[in-house]
């Protein structure tokens, strides 16, 4: 059973993503699992009818001066094409947590 924290994450990251991402894909949903560390993204890029899922599994969540950052460190995606693009973006680095999804933690 998902956590209540883990549940309130995954509505407010839906929502955040939804607004950065808006121009390309229409978010279907967001599934965070801090206990695995994985969160799993679900969504229809715009001109297509297929949903996509994209898995960040695991990933690390560190607190740092400024606040939280997170590193991913394994992405799989239904997509070929998107889990290479996702890998050169996401793996390895750090990026910080927004402030909302910081103050759940």
């Amino acid at each position: 059973m998902k956590s209540l924290v883990d549940m309130a994450i995954s509505k407010a990251l839906k929502v955040w993503m939804q607004s950065q991402l808006d121009t390309y894909l229409a978010m279907e949903s967001v599934s965070l699992d801090a206990k695995a560390a994985s969160c799993t993204v679900s969504f229809i890029p715009h001109g297509e009818q297929d949903v996509v899922e994209l898995t960040i599994a695991p990933y690390t969540l560190v607190k740092g001066e400024q606040g939280y950052v997170v590193k991913a460190e394994g992405v799989q995606c239904s997509r070929v094409w998107l889990e290479r693009l996702a890998g050169n973006y996401l793996l390895g680095k750090e990026y910080p947590v927004p402030a909302f999804v910081a103050k759940l933690i």
